[in-house]
């Protein structure tokens, strides 16, 4: 992949809720805004592309679907981990090479809020 493009402009957040699971991500497109073809990146430095996220749609991206550009993946939760998981802190669209970034509601995990 590449590197996180940190000289791009950040733009406003949109209504598009992240709710982070052990293994995975689910995305809820809260407005009626459809993306379709954009990078998908991940505290800064994990990207991966998504084809569609339609208005009012909910998909489920795999944390471990995510790289950076040393081809390396943040680690996931679960039983038999032996890493702590990567936490997740910031999500942002990357619609085009010279777009500002969106940014995303990201829900804290459960673990987290207890």
């Amino acid at each position: 992949t590449r590197p996180y493009p940190a000289t791009l402009a950040k733009g406003t957040s949109s209504n598009i809720q992240a709710i982070p699971g052990q293994t995975s991500i689910t995305l809820t497109n809260a407005t009626p805004v459809t993306y379709a073809d954009f990078d998908l990146w991940l505290n800064r430095r994990y990207v991966r592309r998504i084809a569609l996220l339609g208005a009012g749609q909910s998909i489920e991206v795999p944390t471990q679907s995510f790289y950076d550009e040393w081809g390396g993946c943040p680690f996931v939760g679960g039983f038999w981990r032996s890493y702590d998981p990567t936490p997740i802190v910031l999500l942002q669209i990357q619609v085009a090479p010279d777009q500002p970034l969106v940014g995303l509601i990201c829900a804290l995990p459960e673990s987290v809020r207890e």
